[in-house]
């Protein structure tokens, strides 16, 4: 295993060297950590800039890097900046070469306040698997 601290649309993998690609990638106008030049919302400010510079290039790299038959996990969801953004992402990244195979909840924190009869309510987000389309 290496692990790479990058940008996922800055990092350029080996052709075919890769199993699997998995990204949380920063939302476009939700995540501010920083006002630096690197940062994706910077970088890319509008909706249409960031989805095909900052996902766009992501979605590249990892094409370049995958495997025939490796896996690319990627955790989208949509937000208050971004409200359609899973619909529109699935759809451009079916546009470009991948294959949704299945779609997974990826639990994130418990939600304060709820009360449920016998288990936790914990927030979750899509987390879509695909595979390179042949």
């Amino acid at each position: 295993m290496e692990l790479h601290q990058v940008g996922s649309e800055d990092f350029a993998p080996e052709r075919n060297s890769l199993d699997l690609c998995f990204t949380s990638p920063l939302y476009f106008g939700w995540e501010h950590y920083s006002e630096e030049a690197s940062q994706s919302y910077v970088k890319f400010p509008t909706q249409h800039d960031w989805l095909h510079g900052y996902l766009g290039a992501t979605l590249r790299n990892c094409a370049h890097g995958l495997k025939q038959h490796g896996i690319l996990a990627i955790n989208v969801a949509s937000v208050a900046a971004y409200p359609n953004l899973a619909k529109v992402f699935l759809r451009y990244a079916e546009d470009n070469g991948w294959r949704l195979v299945e779609t997974l909840q990826l639990q994130l924190s418990k939600m304060v306040g709820l009360k449920h009869i016998g288990k936790s309510a914990f927030k979750t987000e899509p987390l879509f698997v695909f595979k390179k389309k042949p």
